[in-house]
């Protein structure tokens, strides 16, 4: 949180490991929302055993595709879906998710998806 922030200072925070960056002056609602959402992805991470960093760093093992189809995937995309939006066959799709748990260390598919959802910062993740 800070009253004199700029660009490269939020890009900075959120590289090192910040949830979010809130100017001042902010909404209350607002910011208690953030820590709801920060609280969250801590529960997430706690539930499948890795720190929210880390996930972050092993999303930047996979490739500019494997992030397309993982996008794809975690919007509920099938294999099928993922190779007509992306032009490529189902086998190629089967691929770079077998390489996107792999590097990811995911045990699941669901796991994989919840690693993406804590990674993205500005979503709130609700666990009941």
């Amino acid at each position: 949180m800070t009253a004199h922030g700029d660009i490269k200072m939020a890009v900075q925070a959120i590289k090192d490991g910040a949830h979010d960056f809130i100017e001042k002056p902010f909404d209350h609602r607002h910011l208690l929302a953030r820590i709801r959402s920060g609280l969250a992805a801590v529960r997430y991470s706690e539930e499948i055993g890795i720190d929210p960093n880390e996930i972050k760093a092993r999303l930047q093992t996979l490739t500019p595709r494997e992030r397309e189809v993982l996008e794809l995937v975690v919007g509920g995309a099938t294999n099928k879906g993922v190779a007509r939006e992306l032009g490529i066959s189902e086998k190629t799709v089967e691929i770079h998710r077998a390489n996107m748990i792999t590097k990811m260390k995911a045990k699941t598919l669901a796991a994989l998806v919840k690693m993406s959802l804590i990674a993205k910062t500005g979503i709130t993740i609700e666990h009941r």
